[in-house]
This record gives C-alpha cells, sequence and structure tokens, in this order.
C-alpha cells in the first residue's frame, strides 16, 4: 500500500499517513453533485403544477434567517428568470454549491408543507426528503458520533426512493461515491471534507503561493489560511 505522510515533521503525530483514498462530501453533495441533479430532476417533474414563479413566491416569504445562511435575495436569484427560461429551454437546472446550500432548507419546507405537491408526486417528494435527510445527518457526521449506521441507512433510504423515481440513466458516479461516506466515517470517527478549504479557495492559494520550504509546508499554510480568514471576516 503507498502511504502518503505531511511534510512538516512536528504534525505527523497528528495526523497518520494516508492509505486510501477519501471521497469528498463536499463535491459529492454540492459541487455539480447529487443536490443540484435532483433539483432538477424534482422541478422537471412538479412543473405542471408548481412553477419557478411559485417556488419563487415561497422564496420571497418574510423569512427571519441566521447571518450565516443566505438572505432572501439571495434566495430569489437562485430561480431568477433567466434562470427559469433556461430551464425550460434545456431542462437542467445548474445551481451553483453555494446556491445548493441556500436553497436546500427552504425548499425542503417547501415540499414538506405541500401535501398535494406530495400526494401527486409521492415517488420524487420522498426520494427528495430522503435526499435532504441524508445530507443532515452527513452535515452532523462532521461533529463526530456514532453516525456511521444511521447515515448508511440513511443514503440506503435514498437510493431506493431515487431509484424508484427516476430513470437509471439519472444516476451520477457520485451518487456511488456518498455510499462510501459511512465506512469513511467509520476509518476515521468523523466525516472529513473540504468545505473550508473550497469555501475560500483563492485564499488558500494566496496562502500557500510564498512557501517554498517543505519541512513546514502544511502547518505554514494552514497558519497563514487561518489569519486570512479571520483577516476578512
Amino acid at each position: 500500500v503507498y502511504k502518503r505522510q505531511l511534510w512538516d515533521h512536528e504534525l505527523r503525530s497528528l495526523v497518520g499517513p494516508s492509505e486510501v483514498n477519501r471521497f469528498d462530501p463536499t463535491h459529492c453533495l454540492w459541487s455539480n453533485g447529487i443536490c443540484a441533479k435532483e433539483f432538477g430532476l424534482l422541478f422537471s417533474a412538479i412543473q405542471s403544477r408548481t412553477t419557478f414563479v411559485d417556488i419563487r413566491a415561497f422564496m420571497q416569504a418574510d423569512w427571519r434567517m441566521p447571518n450565516c445562511n443566505a438572505r432572501r435575495q439571495k434566495l430569489r436569484s437562485c430561480l431568477s428568470d433567466a434562470r427559469a427560461r433556461h430551464f425550460h429551454s434545456t431542462k437542467e437546472f445548474r445551481p451553483s454549491a453555494t446556491e445548493c446550500m441556500d436553497l436546500l432548507p427552504t425548499l425542503r419546507y417547501f415540499v414538506e408543507s405541500q401535501p398535494p405537491l406530495r400526494a401527486q408526486w409521492p415517488l420524487e417528494t420522498e426520494s427528495f426528503i430522503a435526499l435532504c435527510q441524508a445530507i443532515e445527518l452527513s452535515i452532523r457526521a462532521k461533529q463526530g458520533g456514532a453516525l456511521a449506521d444511521a447515515l448508511d441507512a440513511a443514503w440506503q433510504t435514498h437510493a431506493n426512493r431515487f431509484t424508484a423515481a427516476y430513470d437509471a440513466l439519472d444516476h451520477l458516479p457520485k451518487f456511488h461515491f456518498t455510499r462510501h461516506l459511512p465506512e469513511q466515517v467509520r476509518l476515521d470517527g468523523w466525516a472529513i471534507d473540504t468545505f473550508t478549504c473550497e469555501r475560500h479557495n483563492s485564499m488558500v492559494l494566496e496562502a500557500a503561493g510564498p512557501i517554498d520550504y517543505t519541512g513546514c509546508f502544511e502547518r505554514y499554510v494552514l497558519a497563514r489560511s487561518l489569519f486570512y480568514m479571520i483577516r476578512s471576516s
């Protein structure tokens, strides 16, 4: 087995050698991943009853949300007229990772609070709700805890419901990648992802650029990245 170690000798005692690959939940779920795919399929299914205009009107309600979450104007922009026209012409909905995170909780509430919608499209709405539940557990697993079995069951439930609702060709490779997340939680003790670095990708690149000495590369990059993030907050 090929093992990779950190260059920084002082950090090696804290971070063991990497012996296997890890599938990143951030990219599997948010970046051209499962969320965006299921959003598009759900919107296509319910368009005869619920249009972009209807969902956007729901998003424009007088929501009160924490500062760390999306503002109402950001939710509206996710479902703009231009995006609606693109969706109607291509049947594709391609939100960014940030937009997926903004949309998911409010769209989940919209689906769960519409009994007629769930009655007319039970397979599609149940698949979407199962996705939300699996993502919720995946986020909780980042804090550690014995969630691997529950996470395994949640992703299996979503796989079953998605298969019942949609065509086999609608599956992405990332659907399979997520099935490895519970085992990763068992191995590592929690869910490890790249969310922080992806969220501030340009800052991390800026922090890493000037560092040539590999003997403490990771420590310097982490310290400089943290400094840049604190300074920008």
